[in-house]
């Protein structure tokens, strides 16, 4: 190969990484890794958007009902009755059950904080 034939060939690389590191094409890569790596962060946010406005005046809104239909659909665990272990034998029988009304109220708030219902 002569000189003429390599400043060709590194003219017709500087061209590509020109093409491949313009700022179009750069984020482009940026954006598809983040849609990959959010999808599930991205579909959780446009479920709780109720009103979006697109250029030209247009505006998609979902209604509550749509969305109280699609949480209706989720299974919720069965309530199963929780027994509580562990509690030192040396309470009293009042002090026991003290303890178990704490630890039930305890569970019974997580359930409704995971599962709001």
């Amino acid at each position: 190969m002569s000189n003429g034939e390599n400043l060709e060939i590194a003219k017709l690389i500087l061209e590509y990484l020109k093409v491949l590191l313009s700022s179009p094409a750069l984020f482009s890569v940026i954006a598809i890794f983040f849609i990959c790596r959010f999808t599930e962060d991205i579909k959780a946010l446009l479920l709780r958007v109720a009103k979006i406005k697109l250029p030209g005046g247009t505006e998609v809104i979902t209604t509550q009902r749509s969305r109280i239909a699609e949480e209706e659909k989720k299974a919720l665990p069965e309530k199963t009755e929780i027994s509580v272990q562990g509690i030192p034998p040396t309470l009293t029988p009042e002090q026991k059950q003290t303890i178990e009304q704490l630890i039930r109220a305890h569970i019974a708030t997580a359930y409704l904080w995971e599962y709001g219902t």
